[in-house]
């Protein structure tokens, strides 16, 4: 069986009360004003780490938010205009996205911290922002000289004194003077009545292929992310630590999911997140692979100073957690390869032998979870990258409830999930209600593929992207039959499985981990695109062949062959090597001031050496 579909639209199952409110509105404005009505003072966002700390309470959001909105409207900004938002995650940034969109408007977002002025720059002009709301001061005056004629203002989130202009027209504002703006303009104004077509945010891919491309994300894609998560439960008054960037889209969308079920928001730094989670003990928990790795990693050196027998029984219960897996059918391997009745009774005869290991472990286990920061968690999911198995046995030993996930910018993300009702380890879950997945052969895209063969991964629902942003050439390539068909080239590959069925209660089924057909994820989420690397490395004599490694490792390596001719040469003469010297001072233009490739230049400088090395790796 090689299309993937649960079955479960969101019109036949059971939805929350809060889903099925939401299910009526046609914008994420709509979502904040039903928020501040249904959970009023309740607290939203805490961000505590600054000078200035940001308490706001779903009201005083919703408030603020009318306030950004009205200030950008009477400043001149009109709906279906493009605002800039580069800034990374603050209570403050919340505001500006609800507010860019109250206005009617889209934000084209972005991070600052390592992020190359040429390419925020090139997302100014991509974007046609009428305005730029920036970080600080400092971020606006890298920018100054890089803003497009069409960049009519701009904002400071954080700082006192607007940055000084670089031209007389163009005016500046701190987040303090836009918010006073608004107030005078709030009585005359209303929130833009935008449609579910319309556009809400251009979020912009990994440039480390070339350009960035923009993703054109309108409401109706991301209010179809806040029904089909539902099945993960959250409270109003729940806490959630977040500290991914919110203009990537995983951690975006999942704070957007919490603040609609009425959680509130804390914020925390990386250098500050292990000590947070300690002391905040979140109701849930968002996060990529590596830092639930780091998490392991510190679990374990406190156990390495404890007794020989508490290591002992956390390996016991890892071993029993394993043993029901077999039993129950919650993993990959024993759903695709059903297990043979010799090894079902071994698996029976290990989990009662071991049974009584988390009743030993109780104490153990429970101070685990609170020195983690994970006493009172409803769940914790990964996603941005695959989940070593040794993380998922270790948290669901110690009693943490650990899911993951898998999706694209491109599809607002998340295409599937596991679920705490459908926990196949090994897995990215069933799709999402509404949400087809599709194997199909990587020559002919229209065959469909029988179970056992691999091939390319292209899905289609309600949250798949609306083409890419000015890119007809892009929208080709991802959408292979055409852009209204709906089905959306993943770039992933991999075999086409029909799993076993459930024992007890046949689950949907589940497709198997994702690789990406080119692209290297790492496990702390970063997307790297291997071409142009490969390609750089390759411009030396002494490289005939170089392949970058890294999938769902911390961080890149490379396998290099050396060229035989050039080594040899190379032993013969001055071992200070000047040629090579030479080689690493000359600028070819192919490479930015950091020393990242410009794929686009090293393409069209190396086109034909680069078309033969993938040609050759293929």
């Amino acid at each position: 069986m090689s299309e993937y579909g649960n079955g479960n639209d969101a019109s036949s199952r059971q939805l929350s009360a809060a889903a099925r409110a939401i299910a009526g509105l046609a914008s994420l404005p709509e979502v904040w004003a039903w928020a501040a009505q249904q959970y009023g003072d309740a607290p939203a966002v805490q961000d505590l780490k600054r000078t200035l700390q940001v308490r706001l309470t779903f009201r005083e959001l919703w408030e603020q938010a009318q306030r950004f909105g009205a200030g950008l409207t009477a400043l001149g900004v009109h709906p279906s205009d493009r605002v800039a938002l580069f800034a990374e995650s603050s209570g403050r940034w919340v505001v500006a996205d609800a507010g860019i969109q109250a206005a009617g408007a889209a934000d084209a977002v972005r991070g600052v911290d390592s992020i190359s002025t040429d390419e925020l720059s090139f997302i100014l002009d991509a974007s046609g922002a009428c305005a730029l709301v920036a970080q600080d001061a400092r971020t606006l005056q890298r920018l100054l000289p890089h803003l497009p004629d069409s960049c009519n203002f701009a904002v400071e989130l954080w700082g006192d004194a607007p940055a000084a202009p670089s031209k007389p027209s163009l005016r500046v504002l701190t987040f303090d003077q836009l918010l006073a703006e608004g107030e005078r303009a709030l009585s005359a104004w209303q929130p833009h009545p935008s449609t579910p077509g319309d556009l809400a945010s251009l979020m912009f891919t990994s440039g480390t292929s070339g350009h960035p491309k923009g993703v054109a994300t309108t409401h109706s894609n991301l209010l179809s992310q806040l029904l089909g998560l539902d099945s993960f439960p959250v409270e109003r008054g729940d806490l959630a630590v977040t500290y991914l960037p919110p203009w990537h889209s995983y951690g975006r969308i999942f704070d957007y999911y919490l603040l609609s079920r009425g959680a509130c928001l804390y914020y925390s730094r990386l250098r500050d997140l292990k000590a947070d989670l300690a002391e905040q003990q979140p109701h849930v928990f968002v996060s990529v692979p590596l830092l639930l790795e780091n998490l392991h990693d510190k679990a374990m050196r406190q156990l390495s100073k404890l007794a020989e027998q508490e290591a002992q029984l956390l390996e016991a219960a890892m071993h029993h957690i394993r043993a029901q897996r077999m039993l129950t059918g919650t993993s990959l391997d024993h759903s695709v390869d059903p297990p043979s009745p010799d090894q079902l009774a071994a698996a029976g005869k290990t989990a009662a032998q071991l049974a009584h290991v988390h009743e030993q472990a109780k104490d153990m286990f429970s101070r685990l979870r609170r020195q983690l920061g994970f006493s009172r968690s409803r769940w914790v999911i990964s996603g941005g990258g695959t989940l070593a198995d040794f993380v998922d046995d270790f948290f669901e030993a110690i009693g943490v409830p650990l899911v993951s996930g898998y999706g694209l910018t491109e599809t607002s993300p998340v295409l599937s999930a596991r679920r705490l009702d459908l926990n196949i380890r090994g897995t990215i879950g069933p799709p999402l209600p509404d949400t087809d997945i599709r194997i199909v052969s990587l020559d002919d895209k229209t065959k469909e593929l029988p179970d056992g063969q691999q091939g390319l991964i292209l899905a289609r629902g309600p949250q798949v992207m609306h083409g890419y942003w000015n890119d007809d050439k892009a929208n080709d390539e991802a959408f292979p039959y055409d852009l209204q068909s709906g089905w959306f080239d993943t770039g992933g590959h991999e075999k086409s499985t029909s799993l076993a069925q459930g024992r007890s209660h046949p689950p949907p089924p589940c497709p198997p981990p994702v690789r990406q057909k080119d692209t290297i994820v790492l496990s702390n989420g970063e997307n790297i695109e291997p071409a142009c690397i490969e390609a750089t490395l390759c411009t030396s004599s002494h490289i005939a062949f170089a392949v970058l490694v890294g999938q769902n490792r911390r961080g890149l390596g490379a396998l290099l062959v050396p060229s035989p001719e050039a080594v040899e040469q190379f032993g013969q003469g001055d071992p200070q090597s000047p040629e090579l010297r030479k080689l690493l001072q000359e600028e070819g233009g192919t490479l930015t001031r950091k020393l990242n490739p410009r794929k686009g230049e090293v393409f069209k400088k190396y086109a034909t050496e680069v078309a033969a090395l993938e040609q050759e790796l293929r």
